[in-house]
This record gives C-alpha cells, structure tokens and sequence, in this order.
C-alpha cells in the first residue's frame, strides 16, 4: 500500500485505499506514522484497523522529537517503549522528550545517552543526563565530541566527569583539523595522540593540524607521505619529506602515479631513495595516465624496471604451462589405471550374454578374457594418441613463447643500442621507446 502523508483528505484517502485494496496491513503502518509524527494517523489506525503497533512506534517518536505522539501512545497504548526512546531522544538533542520520558515513563536510558548527546554537541542534554540520571557515560563521549570539534563539551566532561578519554581524542581531532580542540588537550590532559594523527591529517591535506603536531615533537610514519601522495597534496608531501625526513619511497610513487597526480610523482621521483620499480609505471598506463608513464620512461633505470618485469612475467607464463602439463600428465596416467576396471565392467555382461550357448564355463571365461583384452589394448591406443596429440600442442605452445620472448628480448636490445643515436634524433628516440613499451 502506498503511503500518504499530509494534507487535509489523508484520512479520506486512507479510507479509500483501505476499501479499495485487498492489501494488508503490518504494524509498522503506525510505527511509522508515529516516526513521522502524523498523529491523526495515528489515532485513525487505532480507532479503525486491528494491526496496532510495537515500542517501536514510541522509541522513534520519541527519536524524532515528537512528544504529541510519545504522549499519547502512553495514553492510548499499552507497547510502552524500550531504552531507545530516550537514548534517542537525547541523540538528536531533544531534551524536553528526555524529560517527559523520566517523569512519566520507567524504562530510562543507557551511557548511549550522554556519549551520543556529547558526540552531537548538545551540551544542555548532557549536563541534565548527568544531573538527573545515574547512567553516566563513557570514554568515548569526550573521544567523540573531540573528534567533532565540541571544545564547550570537551573542557565541561573534563571538568564535572571522570571517565577522561583516549587518544582517540586527539586524533580525532587532528584528523578533522580541530586544532584548537587538539592544542587544548595537549595543554589539560596526558593522554597525547599516536602517529595516526598525522598519517591521517596528511591524507586529509591539513597542512596546519601537521604544522602543529610537529611543534609538538609528534612524529608519523611513512603512511603520512603515501597517503599525501595518493591525494595529490604536494605542499604536504614536500612538508614532510624536508621537515619530518619521511622517505620517498616507491610505495608513495606508486600512490601517486596510480590516481594521476603529476607534480607529486615529479617530486618524489626526484628525491626518492629507492631504485625505479615498474609498478608506478603499470599502474599509470592502466589508469590512462599516460603523461606519467612518458615521464618515467624518460628515465633508463624505470626502463630497466620494465624490461626485467617483463622478462619475470613470461618466466611466471612458462612455469605455469609446465606446472599445467605435469597435472595433466599424472591425470592421464590415473585414467590409465583405472581403465581396465571400466572396461571389464562394461563388457562382461555383455559377453555372458553371448556366450550363454557355450556349453563349457572355462570357454566361456577364457572368451571373455580374451575380448576384454582387446577392447582395453584399443581403448589404450586411442588415450596414448590422444596424449601425444597434447603434449605435442603443448611443446609448440611453449617454443612459441619462448621465441617470442626472445624476439622481445632483442628488440629491447636494439632500442637500447639505438639510445646512442638520442644526440642527433631524440624525437625520434623517444617515440621507438614509447612506441616498443607499449
């Protein structure tokens, strides 16, 4: 049944849907309604239809802030609601519902309550859950209120509660550049940060929230530069290479070349500390970046990277076709083995049949024998022919691999004798090049 919310005629229209329609209706028809805080629904499902609904209908009345609702299904209604009404309540900052379902109701809340009004900033929920219930909260509402940028919350838990919090707090707020939330814990508590902070800020481009934490002597780890790079934030890349002595490393190039980001591959090329791997260069042609990959073609050493990793690739081909063949091989010899049995079982019956005029037994098994001999040497002739026939095709597979390899192979070569040539034509040169990589 489709739902109709608002307007003069729901209830007109309601009715109608229900006289004209053979489709029934489930709890979650008022449970709805109430969500949505359609009261006048509400009421004409109670007054006209048997489904009813479940604590479902308070708890996310109660949720949403409806309070008209939450009061009359406590007065209409025997579901009642569960500890998700006020937990939720106080979630989104509805404090009057908080009230009225601790004066009027029993079911109360859990530490969700304040952890989550302290994640979402509403500080008056928080400061009446902590006066007027016993449930408290967490480490983790002052962890989450820190992440989101809740100086007031952080300074006030810090001041009226106990819990404290982890370093997931500075993180957190490192990680969302709340630097004033982050100087602030640095300066009242002792639980400091890890190096997450600044891997994190790195990747999220905060050059200021990193400024900061370096001031502070907190280092990271050569994810902060991987992860800068694999966005294309150059200012940070170069901040933490000069600054924090992180490493250029292929993993970073790598992060960079595959997402497009030119400038940063330039740099770290640059000033990498590790030989050219062909991954950088793989991961760019494959993505289309392909002014990446003419720029570390340009360099002999990623040439180099590239040749040997073909070479790798064809010797990984090779190995598997060998590896194939022997499983092939060893099937066929157990299929070879078991024939005899086959063969037995098939033409015995048959044989008995033939020879049930035969007046001699020891005839007849001799016979037999002798037939099953020769089914079994033609079907063993046929399987052999059909080995061989493989093998060979397999041999061939394999010698025109390895003859393509090496026809590879001494194009590389040329194209390297020619680089003698890169004085008088370079142009030309580099196109071979490009031309023969691909």
């Amino acid at each position: 049944m489709k739902t109709y919310y608002g307007g003069e005629n729901l209830s007109l229209k309601l009715k109608w849907l229900l006289a004209n329609c053979d489709a029934p209706l489930s709890t979650d028809a008022m449970d709805t309604a109430a969500s949505n805080g359609e009261l006048n629904m509400v009421i004409w499902f109670h007054n006209n239809r048997f489904e009813g609904c479940t604590s479902a209908a308070m708890d996310r009345a109660a949720a949403e802030g409806r309070l008209t609702v939450v009061k009359w299904l406590h007065d209409n209604r025997s579901e009642g609601c569960t500890v998700a009404a006020m937990n939720g309540a106080a979630t989104n900052g509805h404090l009057d519902v908080v009230k009225w379902l601790h004066d009027n109701r029993t079911e109360g809340c859990t530490v969700t309550a304040m952890n989550n009004a302290a994640r979402n900033g509403h500080l008056d929920v928080v400061m009446w859950l902590h006066l007027n219930r016993s449930e408290g909260c967490t480490v983790t509402a002052m962890d989450s209120a820190a992440t989101n940028g809740h100086l007031n919350i952080v300074k006030w838990l810090h001041q009226n509660r106990s819990e404290g919090c982890t370093t997931a707090a500075m993180d957190g707020a490192v990680c969302n550049s709340h630097v004033d939330v982050a100087r602030w814990l640095h300066d009242n508590r002792s639980e400091g940060c890890t190096t997450a902070a600044m891997d994190t800020a790195a990747g999220q481009g905060y050059l200021a929230a990193m400024k900061w934490l370096h001031s502070i002597h907190m280092e990271g780890t050569s994810a902060a530069i991987t992860n800068a790079a694999a966005k294309g934030f150059l200012d940070v890349v170069k901040y933490l290479h000069k600054n924090l002595n992180l490493a250029a490393t292929n993993t970073s190039i790598v992060a960079a070349a595959e997402n497009g980001h030119l400038p940063v591959v330039e740099y770290l090329h640059r000033n990498r500390v590790e030989n050219c791997q062909a991954e950088a260069i793989f991961r760019a042609k494959r993505n289309g970046h392909l002014d990446i990959v003419n720029l570390l073609l340009k360099h002999d050493e990623c040439q180099l990277a590239v040749e040997v990793e073909n070479r790798k690739v064809l010797a990984d081909h090779i190995v598997a076709i060998d590896q194939a063949l022997h499983s092939f091989l060893k099937l066929v010899v157990s299929l070879l083995l078991f024939i005899p049995q086959v063969v037995a079982g098939c033409f015995r019956p048959r044989t008995s049949q033939t020879l049930q005029s035969d007046s001699g037994s020891q005839a007849r098994t001799e016979l037999e024998a002798r037939i099953v001999a020769e089914e079994e040497a033609n079907i063993r002739s046929k399987v052999q022919s059909i080995i061989r026939a493989e093998v060979e095709a397999e041999r061939e597979k394999t010698s025109r691999a390895q003859k393509d390899a090496a026809i590879n192979t001494t194009q590389q070569i040329e194209i390297t004798r020619s680089r003698g040539l890169a004085r008088d034509s370079p142009r030309t040169l580099e196109q071979l090049k490009l031309e023969s990589w691909r």
